[in-house]
């Protein structure tokens, strides 16, 4: 399917990498990311009450292989609020603030005007 969404001209925008598995795959997160694909992942799973969830995102960050930091909120009366202070603190204390800002903000200009995202990689 993402292949399928390839080659309409579209790149694939891979939503809350985190929640996949149990123990991130961070092979197939790297094939993805090697195909061009584009990785988000949950501010709130950095502070989330799963284990699985917060793990994954430490992991995905440590490897950066994190292109785009968003909310899972679906609007700003349900459970699921908007939580970047909670969220950027927390990132602070791994990442660094260009790293914060591509990820927040450029990545995600980037995604609108068509163009590029910047990578993380680290290792």
């Amino acid at each position: 399917l993402l292949y399928e969404i390839e080659v309409m001209g579209y790149t694939p925008v891979i939503a809350h990498v985190e929640r996949y598995f149990k123990n991130v795959d961070l092979d197939q997160v790297r094939e993805w990311i090697r195909y061009g694909y584009v990785i988000q992942v949950n501010i709130q799973s950095f502070f989330s009450s799963s284990v699985h969830e917060k793990r994954n995102a430490l992991e995905l960050l440590e490897h950066g292989y994190i292109h785009v930091l968003a909310s899972d909120s679906h609007s700003m009366e349900n459970f699921r609020k908007p939580s970047f202070k909670q969220g950027i603190a927390v990132l602070n204390k791994y990442a660094d603030k260009d790293e914060i800002r591509k990820m927040l903000k450029d990545n995600p200009l980037h995604i609108l005007k068509n163009e590029k995202v910047e990578s993380l990689v680290r290792r």
